[in-house]
């Protein structure tokens, strides 16, 4: 087992073995921009570029139509990237990643209905309260009663 003196030697290792492209970060910023100027608005939207290995440019898309629809124009694209400088792109790899929001139901969002008492219930809240002999219970009902009467 190799002795690595230093992360960066580790992780060269790494890439090699893995046959990544080498982590450089300026390139591969240019190139991730450089795929939105080429891919255009409307593909950028519902793409992100993952990785670049062995000149194949590995992209998510959110739906299987935007899959397809790159798929169709991968040959044009990947021309736009050798046109931006990036020679060494050969194709596109399409993953698609659906990614759902959650929404939350109609019925919790909707403010909660104030349900009316019927005609007479204050009556009989009244009645209920004088009867009872719990003063916790006594209490409920005369509160329910004067919300009833009241409206």
């Amino acid at each position: 087992m190799a002795n690595y003196t230093n992360f960066n030697q580790l992780t060269a290792r790494i890439h090699e073995s893995c046959q990544l492209s080498p982590p450089s970060e300026d390139t591969n910023s240019v190139l991730f921009q450089d795929w939105s100027k080429s891919a255009g608005e409307s593909i950028s939207k519902h793409t992100r570029q993952v990785n670049i290995r062995k000149g194949i440019i590995e992209i998510v898309v959110d739906s299987p139509t935007w899959a397809h629809q790159i798929i169709n124009q991968q040959n044009t694209l990947v021309q736009r990237m050798r046109d931006r400088g990036h020679s060494g792109i050969s194709e596109l790899s399409v993953r698609v990643k659906i990614v759902k929001k959650f929404k939350q139901p109609q019925h919790i969002l909707a403010k909660p209905q104030q349900r009316k008492f019927p005609k007479n219930s204050g009556k009989m809240f009244s009645d209920l309260a004088a009867n009872s002999n719990n003063p916790k219970i006594k209490e409920i009902f005369s509160r329910l009663s004067k919300k009833a009467q009241s409206k």
